[in-house]
């Protein structure tokens, strides 16, 4: 028993200076790839007006100016001339007059009736705003070279899962590219879609902001509803910034404020401006008018899942404005596209020049993006990615965290022992080094990095994590010699 007492004092105390070699920090991540600067496509969505709740009354539109961009950074419904005109033919009223902000300035909107608001995504089922109060400028024009005559912002989606469909479906195939093919499918299910093994959830704030707009004080408000926010660490030239910026699906283009391109960098001569650092000037058309923005680079800009894994895309080129005090940045709809842009050039090129096809494509980054705004009256939301598997490589893993949660401590040593001398790939113990069996190498990597990793509330003092793992490392030869036995 002497002995045995001695042995074991030993290896506690080699246990203690193993730990005290281990860095208690290490981040993993997901790198994607160079972002592109503007973004391929944007969800459009189908919309109806009527005059009330019932449907008798239909003020349409019945052409091609039903089309609507679906918004995630506009907390109101907005429509453009052509729309507007649409639907006044029909006997469509307005009541009064809200200004409304936006990315270029704050342009007037007259503000309709209370009517029911139907949409439709790319299933055709009806969705209903049963009294919508709806905003119009008969001298704008959003996007209807691009096939859209105004925008259903958060109000459409509010208490729904909003789900887009960013992979190979979207780019036709066989008959050449067309304008539909420049939008990606938008349905809007009951329940969150099949995760396919490559998700990643990104938490979502949801912002209500004040609606300062009236004119007067006793006339109607515009339909409105939060917008969402997520946290971003972004990066460039050595400097870092962490924040929160706007998720906007209309914003073709990303877009950061001056503060944020000073905090990283970007400022090379420190005169308070980026208008001589920029590589480029870019018109943004958008409430408010046109506006021209300078456009810099920045090397990285990540998101911060609720996996504790950081997916990133790097060489940026955005925009800087300030839009409002509260908005950092805004999150366009290029992070979401990113890679098909390559993938329309190689299908045109083999479209136009059969001999050049290789018969190989690029693919995207994400397969499909989900937004659960079910529970947006708690003032959260979720962006939910379904990456492109290839690109689900994680990166700065720690060696001997058995169950991925980024801490190696008394949890990942247990599979170890629990597991130990069991062959098979998917054992949980067998993860550093996989050679097919569980076994001494992956009890030396649970060991040799004994407390790295993330920190985790988990994670016991450092004493009691070393007493505990070989307290535990000493009962592996009899399980092992049991299980060997068996095997006989």
């Amino acid at each position: 028993m002497r002995i045995q007492l001695r042995f074991l004092a030993a290896v506690l105390a080699v246990g203690l200076m193993l730990w005290g070699w281990r860095d208690a920090q290490a981040e993993r991540f997901i790198t994607l790839g160079p972002s592109d600067t503007f973004a391929l496509g944007q969800p459009i969505v189908s919309f109806e007006v009527f005059q009330d709740a019932a449907g008798t009354h239909s003020f349409g539109p019945t052409d091609e100016r039903k089309n609507l961009l679906l918004d995630t950074g506009a907390n109101g419904i907005l429509l453009d001339g052509g729309a507007y005109d649409a639907l006044r033919a029909r006997g469509y009223q307005t009541v009064s007059v809200y200004d409304e902000s936006g990315v270029a300035g704050t342009t007037p909107m007259d503000v309709s009736e209370a009517y029911r608001l139907d949409y439709t995504g790319s299933s055709g089922q009806r969705f209903t705003i049963p009294d919508a109060r709806i905003m119009s400028n008969a001298d704008l024009d959003f996007g209807s070279a691009a096939g859209f005559y105004g925008l259903i912002g958060m109000p459409g989606m509010a208490g729904k899962i909003m789900s887009m469909g960013i992979n190979g479906e979207w780019i036709s195939s066989g008959g050449g590219l067309s304008l539909g093919a420049l939008s990606p499918p938008v349905t809007f299910p009951d329940e969150m879609p099949a995760d396919a093994g490559h998700r990643y959830r990104v938490p979502l704030r949801m912002q209500d902001f004040e609606q300062s707009g009236l004119r007067h004080p006793n006339d109607p408000l515009p339909t409105w509803a939060p917008l969402p926010f997520t946290p971003v660490h972004v990066e460039n030239a050595g400097q870092s910034f962490r924040g929160e910026m706007l998720v906007d699906t209309g914003a073709q283009m990303s877009v950061i404020s001056l503060a944020m391109a000073l905090a990283l960098g970007v400022d090379e001569n420190g005169d308070g401006s980026v208008d001589d650092d920029a590589i480029d000037f870019m018109p943004i058309t958008g409430v408010g008018g046109i506006a021209l923005m300078p456009v810099v680079q920045v090397g990285r800009l990540s998101v911060i899942t609720d996996e504790g894994i950081e997916i990133g895309w790097t060489d940026l080129s955005v925009g800087v404005r300030d839009i409002d005090p509260s908005i950092a940045g805004i999150f366009g709809m290029n992070f979401f596209t990113e890679g098909w842009t390559d993938a329309i050039i190689s299908e045109l090129i083999c479209d136009l020049f059969p001999e050049f096809c290789t018969g190989e494509s690029p693919e995207g980054f994400l397969n499909d993006v989900h937004f659960d705004f079910r529970d947006i009256g708690s003032g959260q939301g979720s962006m939910v990615f379904d990456l492109n598997p290839a690109k689900d490589v994680i990166q700065g893993a720690v060696d001997g965290d058995t169950n991925g949660d980024g801490v190696v401590n008394i949890t990942d040593a247990n599979n170890v022992r629990n597991n130990f001398g069991e062959a098979g790939e998917g054992v949980l113990g067998d993860t550093f080094p996989f050679n097919g069996v569980v076994d001494v190498e992956d009890l030396n990597a649970v060991r040799n990095n004994l407390g790295a990793g993330a920190a985790s509330n988990a994670v016991p003092e450092p004493s009691g994590l070393a007493m505990a793992f070989w307290t535990f490392v000493l009962t592996i030869p009899a399980i092992a010699g049991r299980r060997f036995l068996r095997r006989r």
